[in-house]
This record gives C-alpha cells, sequence and structure tokens, in this order.
C-alpha cells in the first residue's frame, strides 16, 4: 500500500515536472530573422541590408541585442567568418509579435574585381550574419545566430536574402 502510494506520487510529481518545461518552452520568446533583404549586389551603389528580428513566442523578449556583419567569400562557404562587429539594437524589448528592423549601409560598393564570382559560374557570395541576444519572461538568457546570403546558387536577382543551411541555431 505505501509502495502503491509512493510510486502515485513520483508519478504525479514527474508528471507536474515535464508539464511545467513543456508550457515554458510554449510560452518563452523564440527571437528570430524573419526576412531579409539586400541592394542590387552587382551594382555601383552602396550595399544596404535590411534584416527584420521578430519575437515568435507569446512572452515578450527583453535586452534585445543584436550584431551584424557582411562578408564576401566563396560560395559554398568553406571558412569560418569573422564574429559580427556591428551592433545594431542595442537593449530593446520586443513583445509578442513585434518585430525589430536592423539596417546596414557600407562605406561603398562591392568591388568589380570581387562582382566578377557571382555570375555566371555563382562561386561567390554576399553574406549577412550575426548575433541576437535577449532574455526571455523566464529569466533565461537566449542567442540565435543566424546567416544568410546572396549570390551562390541562389543568384543575385532580386532582393530576398537565402538562409544557409548551416550555422543558424538558437537555445
Amino acid at each position: 500500500m505505501i509502495f502503491a502510494f509512493t510510486f502515485a506520487l513520483f508519478v504525479a510529481t514527474y508528471l507536474l515536472y515535464t508539464a511545467g518545461e513543456h508550457s515554458e518552452r510554449q510560452l518563452r520568446a523564440y527571437v528570430l530573422i524573419s526576412q531579409g533583404e539586400i541592394s542590387d549586389i552587382m551594382s555601383d551603389q552602396k550595399i544596404a541590408v535590411k534584416l527584420f528580428v521578430k519575437n515568435y513566442g507569446q512572452t515578450p523578449a527583453y535586452k534585445v541585442a543584436a550584431w551584424l556583419r557582411v562578408d564576401i567569400a566563396p560560395f559554398p562557404l568553406k571558412t569560418t567568418l569573422q564574429p559580427a562587429d556591428v551592433q545594431q539594437i542595442d537593449n530593446t524589448n520586443i513583445g509578442p509579435g513585434g518585430e525589430q528592423l536592423m539596417r546596414l549601409i557600407s562605406d561603398g560598393p562591392i568591388p568589380v574585381e570581387l562582382r566578377a564570382g557571382f555570375e555566371p559560374q555563382k562561386a561567390s557570395a554576399v553574406y549577412v550574419h550575426g548575433i541576437i541576444k535577449y532574455v526571455d519572461a523566464f529569466e533565461i538568457r537566449r542567442f540565435t545566430n543566424f546567416r544568410l546570403y546572396k549570390g551562390g546558387r541562389s543568384g543575385v536577382t532580386g532582393p530576398e536574402l537565402s538562409f544557409t543551411t548551416d550555422d543558424n541555431e538558437a537555445n
């Protein structure tokens, strides 16, 4: 009898514990890049990048900070890119479903000799990458690493950036 009661108490406690973890995962903030755009990388104009940072969760994201960097490298990428070093968002909050825009304008256009790798061989790409850091409603520090690109197999037409298949991760 005592064994059955102890076992039932253990099962009930375990179910409550796992239900709490499930509800936390369901409710917490999920801050990700929802969309990315870049100006014409084949032009003689400065490069302009726009990234939309969105909270897909059901609770606010606090102390949101984000860093961004733009690099030109071979496609597919076989090297490690330098860490993102331009802070675009600093200590802001993003509510559930809310978005924050990150913009970056380059110092100048992409040099002609580097543009040669974009078309027709598609051997180069412009990589837009960085990290978003925030605190969720449960006071847990979170991060999202992201990497998007223009060029390579996706080509150079249109403003949309494509997500790479790797280096997009979050906790």
